[in-house]
């Protein structure tokens, strides 16, 4: 090999070794971007998650709160159920006085004719 195509060579592989430096340092720029993306995906997520939980909590608040509600709502259709049902009987009872009352002796309809 002459010294011509030996500076040749030396050339060829350092004009290689610098090609493959600058494509080294563009994948390692390349990849601490991507680092820092990941770091603020991840971040986006943390909070995300936080505010989920915390929706999730309020949720779990509401929930108990309607519930206990209408159970106070079902308790009181009970009681009104229970008051109903006793005016009923009073009010036949009435009904029962009333009618024995018009039907009784002497007040009964007059024969037709």
């Amino acid at each position: 090999m002459t010294p011509e195509e030996r500076e040749r060579m030396m050339e060829f592989l350092l004009e290689q070794q610098a090609r493959f430096e600058a494509r080294l340092e563009k994948e390692r720029e390349e990849r601490r971007e991507a680092d820092a993306q990941l770091r603020k995906s991840d971040q986006s997520l943390r909070e995300s998650d936080e505010r989920l939980r915390e929706s999730d909590e309020r949720l779990r608040e509401s929930q108990a709160t309607l519930t206990a509600a209408i159970l106070r709502v079902t308790e009181l259709v009970e009681d009104l159920t229970t008051v109903q049902k006793a005016g009923d009987e009073r009010l036949n009872a009435l009904i029962a006085v009333v009618e024995k009352h018009i039907t009784g002796p002497g007040h009964s309809a007059p024969p037709r004719q």
